[in-house]
């Protein structure tokens, strides 16, 4: 993954969909990993994703999006303090700590 905000998305057998916004808060290139996880049964996996990099610590931000028909998120803008995120024409901004 390259040091940008990127997206995955997940969607069920039920077709409801989860998309997962990474931004990186520092310099340092983070690795994704995708994959079928293990469960609490030895026959039913689950998509999971683990984020990775080389050096002693990462900062980064993660947001979990359910994904519908209306109010999603269009865009991510990441400013010193605050993330911006975009639902077509109307931006709320949330502070970073």
């Amino acid at each position: 993954m390259a040091n940008g905000i990127s997206t995955v998305t997940f969607k069920s057998l039920t077709q409801q969909q989860l998309r997962l916004w990474v931004v990186p808060q520092d310099a340092q290139p983070l690795e994704l990993i995708l994959a079928e996880g293990l469960t609490g049964s030895p026959v039913v996996t689950m998509p999971m994703f683990v984020l990775r990099t080389i050096g002693r610590s990462a900062k980064y931000l993660v947001i979990f999006e359910p994904l519908n028909d209306t109010n999603s998120i269009t865009s991510l803008k990441l400013s010193k303090d605050k993330i911006i995120m975009a639902r077509g024409i109307d931006e709320e901004s949330s502070p970073i700590k």
